[in-house]
């Protein structure tokens, strides 16, 4: 769903328009120089119509059905910045019909910035959406949040999470998280099952916290301590320290 092009598409009216006329009719045969529109579908294009003395009007092509040479359904006046106030005119036959890329496809019919961009030309692919100056990476359909998958990411404000980071059961992030602001988190950070590492936010206290390696499923509260000595002995008890030790 969104706004389709074709490449240089061309043409002229077979018959001339009214200003208030919401359909139009190009050459014999020229229909498929056109992108074909679904009626329903959300998809659009938009032409520009000349006429001889150059008077140029934009128009939103929302229904082109395949094979034909006629334009079922459009918006006229569709680009207020290509001409000040949009204004629908009379054109005649033989004025042309061209497929160009308006004011309005980048910057929105009123002269704002456009708050939704697909990423591919098909309007199955996710959209880049302006929510209250909120960049927002949306599917298709604009129901719900899309995947977003990169190589690295660098944050220069804070990290809000509202779900939880959780580590493959087979390899791990292989890369570093490196936060220069705050990390906040209202799920879990999560380390994959070979390490067992948590930071847990729990309503006493946020601590780092094993878990045990035998049966037991309470977690253990972990002091880490170190030195250059040997380490203390054993405990058994919930809360244990975990000693690092130092080598030359």
């Amino acid at each position: 769903m969104g706004i389709k092009y074709v490449n240089n598409s061309e043409s002229t009216l077979a018959a001339g328009i009214g200003a208030s006329d919401t359909t139009c009719t190009v050459a014999a045969g020229h229909g498929s120089r056109f992108p074909t529109i679904v009626s329903g579908s959300g998809d659009y294009f938009y032409a520009t119509l000349v006429k001889e003395d150059g008077t140029r009007e934009v128009i939103k092509v929302t229904e082109h059905q395949a094979g034909t040479d006629v334009f079922q359904v459009i918006a006229r006046a569709a680009d207020a910045i290509s001409n000040g106030t949009p204004t629908a005119y009379a054109f005649s036959a033989a004025d042309r019909v061209q497929c160009r890329l308006p004011a309005a496809a980048i910057m929105g019919p009123d002269g704002t910035a456009n708050v939704d961009f697909h990423i591919d030309n098909d309007g199955t692919g996710p959209r880049l959406k302006n929510n209250g100056g909120t960049l927002e990476i949306r599917n298709a359909t604009d129901a719900a949040y899309q995947n977003l998958k990169a190589l690295g990411l660098e944050l220069t404000a804070a990290l809000v999470l509202a779900g939880s980071i959780t580590g493959a059961t087979t390899g791990a992030f292989s890369g570093a998280v490196t936060v220069g602001g705050t990390l906040g988190v209202t799920g879990a950070i999560t380390a994959a099952v070979a390490s067992n590492i948590e930071i847990d936010n729990e309503s006493d206290s946020r601590k780092i916290k094993a878990r045990d390696h035998g049966t037991a499923t309470t977690p253990e509260v972990v002091n880490v301590i170190y030195g250059t000595g040997s380490p203390p002995a054993a405990s058994g008890v919930p809360i244990g320290t975990l000693f690092i030790k130092y080598v030359a």
